[in-house]
């Protein structure tokens, strides 16, 4: 190889660069009682998320724990005394509450609309989609109706004919 086909090759494929050192940290396993009591923070029960935000307001580990909650975008649990729907709002840029079914979701949780001054529709997604489900069955019930109701137009048309 030529000194210039050498050159051309470092120019295109250059050598990877070596990741940075990361820090130490402590090891996290069976230290806190995340790790200990994992069923306390992936309940479902009121009276459980809040012991378990209680216990990692205590944490020395939570912030990192939070940080990579959010980056990962986990779903679920308590992560860095966070439920999933506040880490949602953090990452979503805020909080909006709908005015059906009264509670607080992230901004995401809303379609778009003009018509708001937040730009936000008033309604959360769920409960758009739960209104346009009634909506359509009210539609498919009065077609019925109409359609019941020429049949029997139709029926009483012959037996007069008749």
């Amino acid at each position: 190889m030529t000194a210039r086909q050498l050159n051309r090759t470092a120019y295109l494929y250059p050598p990877a660069k070596s990741a940075p050192a990361r820090q130490a940290t402590p090891s996290v396993q069976g230290v806190t009682p995340c790790r200990t009591e994992p069923d306390l923070f992936f309940s479902d029960d009121d009276a459980d998320i809040e012991a378990a935000k209680a216990t990692c307001s205590g944490c020395p580990f939570s912030r990192g724990c939070l940080l990579d909650a959010l980056e990962q975008e986990i779903e679920y649990g308590v992560w860095g005394g966070a439920t999933a729907g506040e880490r949602l709002a953090m990452l979503s840029g805020g909080t909006k509450r709908c005015v059906r079914c009264e509670k607080v979701q992230p901004l995401c949780c809303f379609h778009r609309s003009a018509d708001c001054a937040d730009g936000r529709a008033y309604r959360c997604k769920d409960c758009e989609r739960s209104r346009d489900a009634s909506r359509d069955s009210a539609a498919r019930n009065a077609r019925r109706r109409r359609q019941r109701a020429a049949r029997k137009l139709a029926t009483a048309r012959k037996a007069v004919a008749a």
